[in-house]
């Protein structure tokens, strides 16, 4: 066997294990699990020149997206997605 395969047989495997853990967190649990990898992605792009570009460009157009008060992680996961997803 391959390096290459078995490295992408552990990819798959560890892919599998993932959604697998997933189908067995309550609802509310996957979405603050999601929220949490979304902002996860926001700051990660944030530290690239072209990421902090756009970033900056969603905020003098959108506006900063920020979590209001009492506002649920489902309502908050909908807005910022909703916000990252528009074209500007």
């Amino acid at each position: 066997m391959t390096p290459t395969r078995t490295t992408k047989a552990e990819d798959i495997e560890i892919v599998l294990q993932g959604r697998i853990r997933q189908g067995d967190l309550p609802a509310d649990a996957l979405i603050k699990e999601k929220l949490t990898d979304l902002q996860a992605f926001i700051c990660r792009l944030a530290q690239t020149p072209n990421g902090k570009a756009d970033l900056q460009r969603r905020v003098q157009v959108l506006g900063k997206c920020q979590p209001v008060s009492g506002e649920s992680d489902r309502l908050f996961y909908g807005r910022l997605r909703r916000w990252l997803d528009r074209d500007v």
